[in-house]
């Protein structure tokens, strides 16, 4: 009785060490991370504001210190479901066009990183559902506002043009799910409030309560919308690297 529950134990020991090489060796989530975060911070520059002045073109004095201004005209070709609806820069039109090719690029870029990995470790990765989550939703928004709707019962989450940033979470919420690690999931559950309070929220705010919103005065003032998501997914994905690294070594010092 004693010899069956020692092999018992083995065999549980020898199931779990086998369970952490696999999800050791599959595990690439580090990477998407790191991906999006660079295409959110590269997304920064199409939502500086322009601070009009009397020599902006299209502004004028209109009495008592007030300036007067022509509506920016049109919008770039994909529509303006991600572009900032306040006074933004000319490249502000552009900010739709912009998400929806980095952001389609960005889960061409995973898939192919999923797709090396599993034929270097041998391993099958899902990763389509993630992409299909978040492309999907991505052409569902562009499309359904090229007719002039309204996407969301919620209108202020698109004032901002950060909705983009919700695209990213649910997508990277899926791909935890895939993963099926609660340490990522936890994460990406933190993104998804990250991604609403950016579009939600002036995070300038936040700044100025630890005496930092200085760095944003002017026309940098909407940037810590997307510094800070940015910033959390970059940072986040070589934390979750180097993690990785150490759990894989970890797991192949094991004897199996």
């Amino acid at each position: 009785m004693t010899e069956n529950k020692t092999e018992a134990a083995r065999s549980l020991a020898w199931a779990r060490a086998l369970r952490a090489r696999v999800r050791a060796a599959r595990s690439g989530h580090w990477f998407a991370l790191v991906v999006f975060g660079v295409v959110t911070l590269g997304s920064m520059p199409f939502y500086l504001l322009t601070v009009p002045s009397v020599s902006t073109p299209g502004c004028h004095p209109a009495g008592q210190g007030v300036l007067s201004c022509a509506v920016r005209g049109g919008v770039a070709p994909l529509g303006g479901a991600f572009d900032p609806q306040m006074a933004a820069s000319t490249l502000g039109r552009w900010a739709t066009v912009y998400w929806a090719l980095a952001v389609a690029a960005g889960f061409a870029v995973v898939v192919g990183y999923y797709r090396r990995r599993a034929r270097a470790a041998g391993l099958q990765s899902r990763v389509w559902p993630a992409v299909a989550v978040g492309v999907g939703l991505l052409g569902l928004v562009v499309a359904v506002d090229r007719h002039g709707a309204y996407v969301p019962p919620f209108p202020d989450l698109w004032i901002r043009g950060t909705a983009a940033l919700l695209v990213v979470a649910l997508g990277i919420a899926a791909l935890a799910v895939l993963e099926r690690s609660l340490p990522f999931a936890a994460f990406a559950l933190g993104f998804v409030g990250l991604a609403l309070l950016s579009c939600l929220y002036d995070d300038v705010n936040l700044l100025q309560r630890v005496g930092m919103a200085g760095l944003f005065e002017g026309s940098a003032n909407p940037l810590p919308n997307l510094l800070l998501p940015g910033l959390y997914l970059l940072v986040g994905g070589l934390c979750s690297w180097a993690g990785g690294r150490r759990a894989r070594r970890a797991a192949l010092s094991g004897d199996l």
